[in-house]
């Protein structure tokens, strides 16, 4: 598990155990959005903080709209794990 901070240091992405993405504040630790269960993920975020990509053990690879906490896509067809 990796954890990410947005390129303007006031988020943090970070997996958790729930199989959730979670995207905290950097100043106070508060949870701003929470994306959907996956299995064993990781996060980046853009450099505008706008879209996260997920990568996870299920070998998908999806791409986030954090305005509207949704997934916009999902890249599939990877052998093993991403």
């Amino acid at each position: 598990m990796k954890l990410h901070i947005s390129a303007d240091k006031k988020l943090v992405a970070a997996p958790c155990s729930d199989k959730k993405l979670v995207i905290y504040s950097a100043a106070d630790g508060q949870v701003v959005k929470e994306l959907g269960a996956q299995s064993g993920l990781c996060g980046v975020l853009s450099r505008d903080s706008k879209f996260l990509v997920t990568a996870s053990f299920d070998g998908v690879v999806r791409l986030w709209d954090l305005a509207g906490s949704k997934q916009m896509q999902a890249f599939s067809g990877h052998r093993s794990r991403v």
